[in-house]
């Protein structure tokens, strides 16, 4: 089989892992909340969503990334040729940068003092920060990559494969 062939097995494969498996997995306790990776940039935006789940108020920015999502899965199918390599890397880079971003803002603290809070203020803020921190010690423990994750991996990794495997050879290092 053709390397070139395999690009619409892998994008099937991005697409299923996106849109229809879960991507993330939070256990707390009873309730298990699950997300897609088209919900990523509502997490991103809000990590406490990791906890309460996503909610209605973040289609605003869920769709418009649902919608690159699906660009990128369909960009190596209609794509020029030459730009075809950068198409078949991009479902990759946006789960490494996604990832990255994510690994990011949860390690930032939730409130910020104002520059002018007196100590008292600067005190509850940091008492905040650290019942915040714990809690998110806690969630932390409880996340999981969903099967949706290993699954859009796999096609990424398989569809940036066939960019590489089109010259019929891997690139030769400097």
């Amino acid at each position: 089989m053709q390397t070139r062939d395999l690009a619409l097995p892998a994008q099937g494969l991005i697409f299923i892992g996106w849109f229809v498996l879960d991507a993330l997995k939070t256990t707390l306790g009873s309730v298990v909340l699950d997300f897609h990776f088209y919900e990523v940039a509502a997490i991103i935006a809000n990590p406490v969503r990791l906890e309460i789940g996503i909610g209605d108020s973040a289609g605003l920015i869920t769709i418009p990334f649902a919608i690159l999502c699906l660009a990128l899965v369909l960009a190596p199918s209609v794509v020029a040729s030459r730009y075809a390599t950068a198409a078949r890397f991009a479902p990759l880079v946006l789960m490494l940068v996604c990832g990255a971003f994510l690994y990011h803002v949860a390690q930032q603290d939730t409130f910020i003092a104002t520059r002018n809070a007196n100590d008292i203020t600067t005190s509850l803020v940091h008492i905040a920060n650290a019942i915040t921190r714990h809690t998110g010690d806690l969630v932390t423990r409880n996340i999981s990559l969903g099967f949706g994750s290993w699954v859009a991996s796999a096609g990424a990794l398989l569809l940036a494969y066939t960019s590489i495997g089109k010259s019929g050879r891997a690139p030769q290092a400097a």
